[in-house]
């Protein structure tokens, strides 16, 4: 199977990427895609590249992205005088591709009429809408329409796609390396977007002001919000990318879903990066939340600004208690809502529309990371280095989040001298576990060991 994914960024992130980097526009085309891909932007709905990381044939475009897209077109001896060249260029290059699977993320701003553009239609078009469907929008040229659970399966039928199914955003951890958390230096950071966050933004604002118990950050903040004194006070910059992640590792609390309570407009996607971060998520009561998370245990909830203030000044005034429900939330979304799994399940998805396309969940069915775990032991006391090191990574690709899998790829790489790898791989460890007593405790004699000979097996 040969699939591509169109992908649409905001032009706010990829001017901001290019300024941030002035170079980049004049790198050559791949070399400006890898970039944009490592910043990570979106990661929760990169599926081609988690497809790519288990040996799947997949491709990423990015529509929108000018100068992304003129350095394409002039290697590939295009013309873009055209007003329609962003289309023209974007059909080449699937065209160049030819996918089996065509899988478009935002199939109401490239809908069917890009679909009917392509000189050869893929096997199989799917769509990905994580937000609402406007009444505009036309899915008659799309196979699937992939939502989340928020929408029902009907509307997207509603639209024209011949079949609609269910499907959550995940947490990209193979690709997102955010480490143990760092000193917490937000206290509360309250992620925004639209113009429904206005009022309990100006609200929260108003209130930290006046009482001085907690300091608010309101990022992604629309520009109107801007001219509210309460809102601009504490707003900052928006954040993209690893920015992001960055900033949530040191953040104590993290405010989503916002905009109107009662409301069952919610985006998991949101929830996913601030527990796979390791911050304390604060979010709307909604029944969606306890689908994926024990609320109390692994994250919190609110359903009126009394409680929201009364859960901020508590759980800031407790930090164990908050840093015990970040762990267990951010260990709850490693386990059950990566990325990897939520690509396991699109595949499972794609089978059962298009079975002539034989696709596989996996690639063949591993061992158990028991048994991986325990046949790398084997191997590394009986001297075969290079066969147990194999096996940690054979464990690593198809079980990155279990228990003792990156303690044995660092003892692997202790014994292979490669120190500061091993010592990154033991940290991933204990930000999974940290009650792992045998790495904390490896991790604590590595400078004092004289020989990586003599390290415990």
């Amino acid at each position: 199977m040969r699939l591509v994914q169109i992908l649409r960024f905001p032009t706010q992130y990829t001017r901001h990427l290019y300024a941030k980097q002035p170079q980049l526009a004049s790198l050559p085309y791949l070399d400006q895609l890898n970039t944009i891909i490592q910043d990570r932007y979106l990661a929760s709905q990169l599926y081609a590249e988690e497809l790519r990381a288990i040996g799947a044939d997949a491709h990423i475009l990015i529509a929108n992205c000018e100068p992304l897209q003129r350095a394409w077109a002039h290697e590939n001896d295009m013309p873009i005088e055209s007003a329609s060249w962003p289309s023209i260029i974007l059909a080449a290059q699937v065209t160049r591709i030819r996918p089996d699977v065509l899988f478009i993320t935002d199939p109401c701003s490239i809908d069917s009429r890009f679909v009917r553009l392509l000189p050869m239609r893929p096997t199989f078009v799917v769509g990905l809408r994580s937000g609402m469907i406007p009444a505009w929008a036309d899915f008659t040229a799309f196979d699937l329409i992939l939502s989340g659970e928020q929408l029902s399966k009907e509307l997207p039928l509603a639209h024209g796609a011949t079949a609609s199914e269910h499907i959550s955003a995940g947490f990209a951890s193979r690709f997102i390396t955010v480490g143990p958390p760092r000193d917490r230096d937000l206290q509360l950071l309250c992620v925004g977007g639209n113009e429904g966050d206005m009022p309990l933004l100006e609200q929260l604002g108003f209130y930290a002001n006046a009482t001085r118990e907690f300091m608010p950050t309101f990022i992604d903040t629309p520009p109107t919000a801007l001219t509210c004194e309460w809102i601009s006070r504490y707003a900052r910059s928006s954040l993209w990318g690893m920015d992001l992640y960055n900033a949530l590792r040191q953040t104590k609390i993290a405010l989503t879903n916002i905009p109107s309570f009662g409301s069952s407009a919610t985006s998991e996607v949101s929830w996913f990066e601030v527990t796979g971060c390791g911050a304390m998520l604060l979010t709307e009561e909604s029944p969606l939340v306890g689908r994926y998370f024990e609320v109390g245990s692994e994250v919190e909830t609110y359903s009126c600004f009394e409680e929201l203030t009364e859960k901020v000044r508590y759980y800031s005034a407790h930090a164990g208690q908050r840093e015990e429900i970040a762990c267990r939330g951010r260990a709850r979304c490693l386990r059950e809502h990566s990325l990897a799994r939520r690509t396991e399940e699109l595949l499972e998805i794609l089978q059962r529309h298009v079975s002539s396309l034989g696709l596989r969940a996996r690639e063949d069915s591993p061992p158990s990371p028991h048994t991986l775990v325990s046949r790398s032991i084997e191997q590394i006391r009986t001297g075969r280095i290079e066969e147990s090191y194999r096996s940690a990574l054979k464990a690593l690709k198809y079980y990155p989040q279990e228990r003792f899998v990156h303690y044995m790829l660092g003892l692997n790489l202790l014994k292979m001298e490669r120190v500061q790898e091993a010592r990154d791989a033991l940290t991933t460890e204990i930000s999974l576990y940290p009650d792992a007593q045998e790495t904390l405790e490896l991790l604590s004699s590595l400078e004092s060991l004289n020989t990586v000979g003599s390290l415990p097996v």
